[in-house]
């Protein structure tokens, strides 16, 4: 009987130990979420919490000029923010601001941000500051003989000494610059068709 009792005792003093040493490392887990901030799901409410205080709602469009204030009020808190380079991250959507925290540009090709749409389209014979207004900085400049390649992620776009725009090469399409006042009706045709076939 005795021998049962101890036996008994030593796997309740077992069970009671292994509870303790689970119920610990999930406290430590927690603990670690906590700092982090995204695994907790306390962490989240209070961010969404806090975007309802600070969001106001019919703000608009993000525009370049916005302070970091009015741009909370369109988007929220951001997810992070980088005080030494002066930008908002939302999600993987840069804001980046002057050194006044002003909205100098932004890269929205995920879609994450509230911004005024641009509608300036880069055509051949347009000059670079055009190009770096609509599309930023290119990833790489390359030098090849008198012209330049800026490269970026989706297209090359050729300029020539003068920082003019040759041409367009938007994934497997090339676009030219040409001279269409002296094009006659069957030229026309023939680019036409050949625009339809490219799409």
């Amino acid at each position: 009987m005795q021998k049962a009792v101890r036996i008994m005792a030593i796997f309740l003093l077992f069970f009671i130990l292994s509870s303790y040493s689970v119920f610990s490392q999930s406290e430590i887990e927690n603990e670690k979420e906590m700092k982090t901030g995204w695994s907790s799901v306390d962490d989240v409410f209070s961010k969404k919490e806090i975007n309802k205080l600070v969001k106001k709602p019919m703000t608009g469009l993000i525009k370049i000029g916005f302070t970091a204030k009015e741009v909370r009020e369109v988007m929220g808190i951001p997810d992070s923010i980088d005080e030494e380079g002066h930008i908002y991250y939302y999600r993987q959507s840069p804001i980046f601001f002057d050194n006044e925290w002003e909205v100098q540009s932004w890269d929205n090709r995920y879609g994450n941000l509230n911004v005024i749409r641009d509608t300036v389209k880069i055509i051949p014979g347009s000059h670079i500051a055009e190009v770096f207004k609509e599309r930023g900085f290119p990833l790489r400049v390359r030098k090849i003989g008198n012209s330049y390649h800026l490269e970026y992620p989706d297209e090359v776009i050729y300029m020539n000494e003068r920082w003019n725009v040759e041409a367009i090469q938007y994934k497997n399409k090339l676009e030219y610059k040409q001279d269409r006042t002296n094009m006659d009706i069957e030229e026309f045709l023939e680019e036409f068709n050949n625009y339809l076939e490219e799409k």
